[in-house]
This record gives structure tokens, sequence and C-alpha cells, in this order.
């Protein structure tokens, strides 16, 4: 099924628990009846018919690539703008049950006020079982864990926990979550303390994926405190990886992670 729509918005009359009702064309969408109908009737059952719609729109879609499937979520997001945050979440725990796109779940409890006030250490622990690659770790670190631990609704001693775990991802996650704590476009503000706490327990960590957690962590806290930025380096620069250590020094001082040749390389003959 083909959207003409740029942003697509679930089906007309929609209303979720106390919340609103939207027209929509409704060539456009999946009928999804109203919440307080029969087989919507209670929370959970009206979150396994909205996870169905989400990923059966996904599926409809002829390139079902990011882009595309953020318009879907983004029209669930407006839908379900004023729907009780338990409604939210269990939609979000009905799509993780698929195990595919796991970071449109964390999206969507994101862009719900009121559900992600309801996050704490219980929903995280939920939320990031089965974790098992770098864009599942990142999703839910910059739309979950981060802006949690940012907003003072998990403890900071959840976070060391999960820098010293034995699991690479989770160290990964302790990482990527202070990410949110500064990264202006994700409502950071700046946070030297408890960046350089996570960053001091995983600087000698030699797996890649920890490793370059640790690059980005640094880096995001240059526009804050540069100056702590490069005592840490030269406090741990026997330990850090060399990969880290060459991505910050070229951040401090060019602006770039890893800056352009600007003379060309040159080609030796053979022989």
């Amino acid at each position: 099924m083909t959207l003409s729509n740029p942003v697509w918005k679930p089906a007309v009359g929609l209303s979720i628990g106390v919340g609103r009702r939207t027209s929509m064309s409704r060539s456009n969408s999946f009928p999804i009846t109203n919440a307080r109908s029969s087989h919507l009737a209670s929370p959970a059952g009206g979150a396994v018919s909205l996870a169905d719609g989400i990923f059966r729109r996904i599926c409809a879609r002829e390139a079902p690539n990011t882009p595309n499937i953020r318009q879907i979520r983004k029209g669930y997001t407006e839908a379900l703008r004023q729907a009780d945050a338990e409604l939210v979440l269990n939609v979000a725990r009905a799509l993780l049950t698929r195990g595919e796109h796991r970071w449109v779940a964390y999206e969507l409890v994101h862009h719900h006020r009121a559900a992600m006030h309801r996050i704490g250490e219980p929903e995280l622990e939920e939320f990031g079982r089965g974790i098992d690659s770098w864009w599942t770790v990142d999703a839910f670190s910059l739309e979950l864990s981060g802006p949690a631990w940012r907003e003072r609704q998990v403890e900071d001693g959840l976070i060391e926990c999960w820098a010293r775990s034995p699991d690479r991802w989770w160290r990964r996650v302790a990482l990527v979550s202070t990410v949110a704590l500064n990264a202006r476009a994700r409502g950071g503000r700046g946070d030297v303390p408890r960046t350089l706490f996570v960053c001091r327990i995983l600087v000698k960590d030699a797996d890649n994926m920890v490793a370059k957690a640790l690059s980005w962590a640094l880096r995001e806290l240059i526009p804050y405190e540069r100056q702590a930025v490069q005592s840490f380096l030269d406090s741990n620069r026997e330990a850090i990886p060399r990969r880290v250590l060459r991505e910050v020094m070229n951040k401090l001082s060019l602006g770039l992670k890893n800056p352009r040749r600007t003379t060309p390389k040159v080609v030796r003959p053979r022989g």
C-alpha cells in the first residue's frame, strides 16, 4: 500500500483512553476502531491491536527503510498524544515481542511525555532485554535510558552497574547514555561529572563497540568543558585505546573526528 501523505496517521475518529478525535482519510490508513469497542476493551488488547497495526503498516511499505518507518511512527505518536501512559508502554511492549524494529517502540515511548515520565529502572531493564547490536543499543540509550538518567528518573548506580557488566552491549549502553546528558540536539545540558565517571570505568575497555562509544561520549562533552576532556586524555594516555585518543584529539584541535586529507595521498610505483 502506498501512502500519499508524508506522515501517516491512524484511522478516522481514533479515541484511545481519554484521547481526542482526529479526522483522517480512510483510504490512507488501516482501520483502528475506538479503544472502547469490544476488541480494544482492555489496555492490553488495545496495545496488541495497535502494535499489529504498526507492524502491518511497516510490512506494507515497498521500501521499509528508516525514514519511511519513522513516518508511520510519527503518525501513531500524534494519534496517541493524549493516550494514557500505560497504553503507550504496552504498545511498546507488544512491538518488542516481535523482535524487529525495536527502535520504533523506543521512539513511541520517548515522544509521549507521560509514558517517558514512567520510565524507571524496572522499565529500562524490561525494555532493554534482548539488545544485541550497536543500533539497538544506541536507540535504547538515546531514546530511553539516557533521557531517564538525565532527568534523574534512575540512579547513577544503575548506569554504573551497566558499565561494569560482563556484557559488551550493556557497557556500551552506559557510555551512549551519557550522550543524552550532553548532546544539545537531544536535550542535553552538559554533565561533566556523570559523563567522566562512566568514562573512567571503561577507559581501558578494548572491545571495539565500547571504545567507539567512549570516543563518542568524550566528543559530546567537548562543547561544555574542553579542558576536562583534555585532562582526561592526558591522565589516561597510556590506557585509552589509540582510536579513541586520535578521534578525540582531532575533535579538540580540528573540530572533526576524522578530518579529510588536505594533501593527496602519494602512491608509490611498484617494483
